[in-house]
């Protein structure tokens, strides 16, 4: 399955990567995050949830950015 999603932002290239490189301010941009919590050394841990349909699910797990 592929989800493709576009947006056009009205700012500067750089205002958009300091933003995006806050990944709690940017993971709440994100549809079905319930939390993202920094650990140590560039690793997050995160929940979200994810519905399709009458189908709904919900993810745990790290990931290192």
């Amino acid at each position: 399955m592929k989800v493709e999603h576009r947006v056009v932002v009205e700012a500067t290239a750089d205002r958009v990567q300091a933003f995006l490189d806050d990944i709690q301010k940017a993971a709440k941009c994100v549809p079905g995050v319930e939390e993202v919590v920094p650990l140590k050394d560039g690793w997050y841990e995160g929940r979200v949830g994810i519905k399709f349909g009458p189908l709904g699910m919900k993810f745990a797990g790290k990931a290192k950015l």
